[in-house]
């Protein structure tokens, strides 16, 4: 059987129906594969509707996670690290929490540093609060998403060695209450050395133990471990409180034993609980506090 070649002019507009068409499936996104973007939205200083004031070298955008939900409108929030912010003093660092709409503008923010959004933690110059964030899940149970910040620069303990910061977070991005971990504070005691930069990375791991509490990855980039700079990454079980804080001890009771801990801490700045107020001491209100709670945990 003989096959007859295709006119040209044929052949011509037969790729120009075919490229016509491809053109078409191309714009519409009909080619699109799994990873390629469709749209896209910017959020900066002039861009995506949001308001906050932004400086320079705020570095807005080091870090971001996913919160979930937090103000119950359908629509996914986000938490967004500036670690070179100047509130309360240089590179204090602080995260913003922005409420999105579904197209990925800003709805509102509330920004959580050294100044605002009710946080009491103590942060001073080059702690670089914001370096990294992660969601944690609901770690107290009061429905609303917590978070971790990193603050790299952190001196618990010595030069650099670095610290996470819980935040339990109200529906409003604000700070309910704080719980700090270092090579001092939240029960931490894994080995730091200066310029570890505990933090520089988190990851949220799910309840890896099963406990009911979401656990944390903790990236440590200078640890030496076999050699200088190796890094290192620390797996953190996390306590979750519940809506019981004043049960120092996990009992699920509020008793003698938790009044003994809130005493030996006495006038420590233990970086969360029994530092109920949050003031950096534990002091008469906490005392009140913890006895006003006295008993079973509801």
């Amino acid at each position: 059987m003989t096959i007859r070649p295709l006119h040209h002019s044929t052949a011509a507009a037969s790729c120009l129906v075919v490229s016509s068409l491809l053109a078409l499936m191309s714009a519409s996104g009909a080619l699109a594969q799994p990873g390629w973007v469709l749209s896209h939205q910017k959020i900066s200083d002039t861009e995506g509707s949001f308001k906050g004031i932004l400086d320079d070298a705020d570095r807005f955008g080091r870090s971001v996670a996913a919160l979930g939900d937090l103000d119950g409108d359908g629509v996914g929030d986000l938490a967004v690290g500036a670690f070179g912010d100047h509130d309360g003093g240089s590179s204090h660092g602080a995260v913003w929490v922005l409420f999105l709409n579904t197209g990925g503008t800003v709805k509102s923010h509330q920004k959580i540093s050294d100044t605002q959004g009710g946080f009491m933690g103590k942060l001073v110059d080059l702690n670089a609060f914001g370096t990294s964030v992660s969601a944690l899940g609901d770690l107290d149970g009061d429905g609303v998403s917590d978070l971790a910040v990193g603050a790299f620069g952190d001196d618990d303990g010595g030069f650099d060695r670095g610290a996470v910061w819980v935040l339990l977070l109200n529906a409003n991005g604000t700070v309910k209450s704080h719980q700090k971990i270092s090579d001092t504070a939240g029960g931490f005691t894994g080995t730091l050395d200066n310029g570890d930069w505990f933090s520089f990375s988190l990851a949220w791991l799910g309840d890896l133990d099963s406990d009911g509490a979401g656990d944390l990855a903790v990236g440590a980039p200078n640890d030496d471990d076999g050699a200088g700079n190796h890094g290192a990454v620390w797996v953190l079980f996390l306590d979750g409180v519940g809506a019981c804080p004043w049960d120092l001890n996990g009992t699920g009771n509020v008793g003698i034993l938790d009044l003994l801990a809130l005493l030996a801490a006495w006038g420590s700045d233990p970086g969360g609980p029994p530092d109920f107020d949050g003031d950096g001491s534990v002091g008469i209100l906490d005392l009140l506090t913890l006895l006003a709670n006295w008993g079973p945990c509801a």
